[in-house]
């Protein structure tokens, strides 16, 4: 390993930094103005996700450039995303001079941010001096697909390596030699195809040790041609798996431009801030679609605020096939991220069967909502259990069972009311604990009712407390 690459690894050790998971996309189609707008989209709605795209012309040794593909590099670019051009290097069969003219022909025509080394062989010597010639013509990324699980010391020379390539998902289990804490998980990515819905809990434990993860439901022979349906929901599961606090808004408020332009407002302004919006049309989806709620989600969504919808358990005891009759409700008017079940009781066949019902329909997360400290056995029934709800602030010292079995802080939630001003003091605090905190100055029968004057202010506190940590 070169010394720059050493001097990395051990800063990021010392420091205690953990590594942002991110996206790579292999976007094998034309890359024309409108098929680049969902990554584009993504990127805007999720900034802090890294996303990194593979375009491929194939052999790219003439002279004339393609201007879709110049224009198309230059906005992914512009948005924040890193572009990487695709060379096949036949498992290093094909001449070092033929593969350094076309990875000279991407960086003179098209000026990405670096190469895509595809079908990798084992000669470190071959691909040294490829890597090598990237960084001298003023690329910074080398990314390399052996597409198997090679031995880590491939990372000695490129800064990315694809260590699955495959359809369906591999067991993470295999790959105990990546899984280790003096391995920068940048180093390491899965491109996964004909994955048919997306798979959050194998991301969220892959995350833990791999850099760069793709999943498609595409198959055939060209599985890369074209993104997933989940695309959007992958790029959102990445933002939410980070561990930063965030907010779950219960806005029961019929959501009119005006009502939602405030959570707008605040997530534009503090855009690194997760904002999950539980949407409550009638105790539920409501008898019939409504356009109002269907304009006010494809409005927050395209923001990058989560949206869910409520849907109440009677504490497990309500008919298990009522409940998921109302998640398909949602589902098939209103297409939301996710499912936020109220009045959550302790029965872990029922909740794992709602929570697997839910992610078979393509949502991202569930959350549950007992609203005091459950027993923590339920930390597992859903992604997201609200522990705490009151008309006042919660005692921070009150949840030692749950900070003791060192439950993540994303998987807790806190909601409070009744609450007269901003409490950047008590988010300061509780964002140690807490992955997700909301309160409001709303009382009476339906505290929800009212979004605080404070809103945007309380999120910026939230944003605040993440950048202290």
């Amino acid at each position: 390993m070169n010394c720059i690459k050493q001097l990395i690894l051990l800063l990021t050790l010392f420091f205690c930094l953990e590594a942002q998971t991110g996206v790579i996309v292999p976007f094998y189609t034309e890359p024309t103005t409108t098929a680049i707008q969902p990554l584009i989209a993504a990127k805007k709605s999720h900034p802090s996700v890294p996303l990194r795209v593979i375009l491929d012309l194939g052999v790219t040794e003439d002279s004339t450039a393609n201007s879709q593909y110049a224009q198309s590099i230059t906005q992914l670019k512009a948005a924040g995303i890193e572009v990487l051009g695709r060379v096949n290097t036949d498992f290093n069969l094909r001449s070092l001079n033929e593969v350094m003219l076309e990875v000279k022909n991407w960086k003179d025509q098209y000026s990405p941010n670096g190469i895509f080394l595809d079908s990798l062989g084992a000669s470190a010597t071959y691909y040294k001096e490829i890597v090598e010639f990237i960084h001298a013509v003023g690329m910074s990324l080398a990314v390399g697909n052996a597409g198997d699980n090679v031995d880590p010391t491939y990372g000695d020379y490129l800064d990315t390596m694809v260590i699955a390539n495959q359809s369906g998902l591999p067991s993470l289990a295999d790959y105990t030699n990546w899984n280790h804490s003096s391995i920068n998980p940048n180093l390491s990515a899965f491109l996964l195809y004909n994955v048919a819905s997306l798979p959050t809990d194998f991301i969220t434990q892959a995350s833990k040790f791999i850099g760069w993860i793709y999943v498609t439901n595409g198959s055939g022979t060209a599985p890369y041609k074209g993104l997933p349906a989940y695309f959007s929901a992958l790029v959102t599961l990445f933002d939410l798996n980070q561990n930063r606090t965030g907010s779950i808004v219960p806005f029961y408020i019929y959501p009119t431009t005006a009502a939602i332009q405030p959570l707008i407002n605040a997530k534009r302004a503090n855009p690194n801030v997760p904002i999950i919006v539980v949407l409550n049309p009638n105790s539920g989806p409501g008898n019939a679609v409504n356009a109002d709620y269907t304009k006010a989600i494809t409005a927050l969504k395209q923001e990058g605020i989560i949206v869910t919808g409520y849907v109440h358990t009677s504490y497990g005891a309500r008919n298990i096939d009522l409940v998921k009759n109302e998640v398909n409700q949602w589902f098939a008017w209103y297409k939301p991220d996710g499912i936020f079940f109220d009045e959550m009781g302790l029965n872990h066949p029922y909740y794992q069967a709602i929570n697997t019902h839910t992610k078979s329909l393509g949502g991202i997360y569930t959350i549950g909502n007992p609203g005091y400290a459950i027993d923590v056995s339920t930390q597992n029934d859903l992604d997201i259990i609200n522990i705490f709800e009151n008309a006042m602030l919660p005692d921070l010292n009150s949840f030692g069972q749950w900070v003791n079995a060192k439950v993540p802080k994303n998987k807790m939630s806190t909601l409070s009311y009744n609450i007269a001003t901003n409490q950047p003091v008590f988010i300061n605090n509780a964002s140690k604990t807490f992955g997700w905190i909301y309160y409001t100055s709303g009382a009476g029968a339906n505290p929800w009712g009212v979004l605080p004057p404070y809103f945007g202010a309380m999120i910026q506190s939230i944003n605040q407390a993440n950048s202290a940590q």
